[in-house]
């Protein structure tokens, strides 16, 4: 699982330095947070290693509107056989670990998971009758790195292109 935050106001990539404002702090609520979730004999022996170099970087994190959470794939901080570990940290929970502007709803506002490759039907104006309807797809490459996230919604294409952890920027 891998997720990208988009500030819905300016359609910048948002990383998690944009809304958390301590990571550390922040960091040690989620490793906490897994270790009453989940059994913590299930994660490796050294795991405690693995979250004292964690960079925000290293995370992957979806937002909504109550709070963020954290998925932990396989491999990242538990065997295989335990699948992926899932930890939210809602707002209302901490609220000084986060920039208040991404705390704030706005009005007729929703936060929705697209798959890739799926459409997703929605209504962003009920009044005219049409619903909308959004997908999201994504070129990867070898090392299976999303170089190019590409938007439809009713037709019209957006693309975005990313810089992969060498540096190296991809598409146009």
């Amino acid at each position: 699982v891998w997720g990208y935050n988009f500030d819905t106001q300016t359609g910048k990539k948002l990383e998690l330095d944009d809304v958390v404002t301590d990571f550390d702090k922040m960091l040690e609520l989620v490793e906490q947070k897994l270790y009453d979730i989940y059994d913590k004999e299930m994660f490796y022996p050294d795991v405690e290693e693995y979250f004292d170099n964690f960079t925000s970087q290293d995370l992957n994190w979806t937002m909504g509107y109550q709070g963020i959470s954290f998925q932990f794939n396989p491999y990242m901080v538990a065997p295989y056989a335990f699948g992926m570990q899932e930890v939210t940290v809602w707002f209302e929970e901490a609220p000084e670990l986060f920039v208040e502007h991404y705390t704030k709803v706005p009005e007729n506002g929703f936060v929705v998971s697209i798959p890739l490759g799926r459409e997703y039907e929605f209504d962003r104006d009920t009044s005219d009758g049409w619903a909308d309807l959004i997908s999201v797809s994504a070129e990867t490459s070898n090392d299976y790195a999303f170089d190019k996230l590409t938007i439809t919604l009713n037709g019209d294409t957006y693309v975005d292109t990313y810089v992969n952890a060498n540096g190296h920027s991809f598409g146009a």
